[in-house]
């Protein structure tokens, strides 16, 4: 999260991306990471242009200098410590799906960056769905279900499932889940008040 409060917008992400890449590859360096929720969603959906951070999955090169660049960045941009981190590690599959948003910079890359597919960060916001006055969980479902193209809770938990074989999704969360198709079908909007 920005120092002061502010969202990353697509853009303004994208600008921090290249300066950890040329940081990157200035020491001789390259590292391949995989990004999630919020900041996978606004780099490559339009139903979201900005996150408060940049959750991400080390997948190949030297983390620690990443996780060092990247430090130095974000101090120099204003952002509270923990805007890069790995704490969603603890929701990664053993089924991982990424696809690739970019090689950063473009023209001379320290850093490929990967985004979870649509159906894995869909099922991780279903198994770890917060408070909607906490975070856009909610809100980041609604729009993945229709980006993906499925209309049911039920082959939604089927996604869940083929991500997360060994746990069950929290009754709390299914329970929120089929509430949320029951606006869908019956053609309500978003609704941002109650969540949905």
């Amino acid at each position: 999260m920005s120092g002061d409060g502010k969202k990353m917008g697509r853009k303004e992400m994208s600008a921090v991306l290249d300066e950890i890449g040329r940081r990157m590859e200035a020491r001789g360096l390259i590292a391949e990471f995989a990004v999630f929720g919020g900041s996978a969603i606004a780099l490559t959906f339009d139903f979201r242009d900005s996150t408060n951070d940049i959750d991400f999955m080390p997948i190949s090169g030297n983390m620690d200098a990443l996780s060092e660049v990247a430090k130095e960045v974000g101090a120099e941009r204003g952002f509270v410590d923990g805007w890069f981190n790995d704490a969603v590690e603890i929701f990664a599959s053993d089924n991982p799906e990424y696809r690739l948003v970019g090689e950063f910079p473009w023209d001379n890359p320290g850093i490929h960056v990967f985004a979870a597919s649509p159906q894995y960060i869909l099922a991780m916001k279903v198994m770890s769905m917060r408070s909607s006055m906490v975070a856009s969980d909610f809100k980041d479902v609604w729009h993945l279900v229709d980006e993906i193209g499925v209309t049911t809770a039920d082959e939604v938990l089927d996604i869940v499932e083929g991500f997360y074989p060994e746990k069950k999704v929290p009754r709390r969360n299914e329970l929120i889940l089929r509430d949320l198709f029951d606006e869908k079908d019956a053609k309500r909007p978003f609704n941002a008040m109650t969540g949905f």
